[in-house]
This record gives structure tokens, C-alpha cells and sequence, in this order.
């Protein structure tokens, strides 16, 4: 049995509404390497092709961003 039976992967457009953020905030959060909160392969994948959209796990996005004291007021 796995572990990740929790795991919920949305799309950009989705994860925009529920987490209650603009593209380019969402993408200040996984873009920068250093400074992002959001890791590749545990928070987002990346599309088969450069210019796909990316896939969220929303509940570990969630729990991430409100560690860092962030405050997701829509749960859509």
C-alpha cells in the first residue's frame, strides 16, 4: 500500500484559484532555485513538452505555503 494516497495533482490554472494566487506569484514560489519554497517532484512536474502546463500537489503546496506564514483564505 502507498503512502500517497493524500497526493492531489492540479494544473496551473487550478492551483491558481485554490492556493488564491496570480501566475507569476505561483511561479516566484518554484522558479527561483534557491529563494522558491516549492520543489520539483514533490510539489509540481513539469509537462511531457517545454511549453505544457505544470501539475501541483495542492495539499503539500497548502501545508507548505501556510508553514512559511503564508494565509490561503480561498479552499476552492
Amino acid at each position: 500500500m502507498s503512502n500517497k494516497t493524500n497526493e492531489y495533482w492540479v494544473t496551473t490554472a487550478e492551483a491558481m484559484k485554490i492556493l488564491n494566487v496570480t501566475r507569476q506569484r505561483l511561479c516566484r514560489y518554484w522558479c527561483d532555485k534557491d529563494k522558491g519554497i516549492l520543489i520539483e517532484n514533490k510539489h509540481w512536474k513539469k509537462g511531457m513538452h517545454f511549453n505544457t502546463t505544470r501539475y501541483f500537489e495542492i495539499n503539500s503546496c497548502k501545508a507548505t505555503l501556510l508553514q512559511h506564514g503564508y494565509m490561503i483564505v480561498n479552499t476552492a
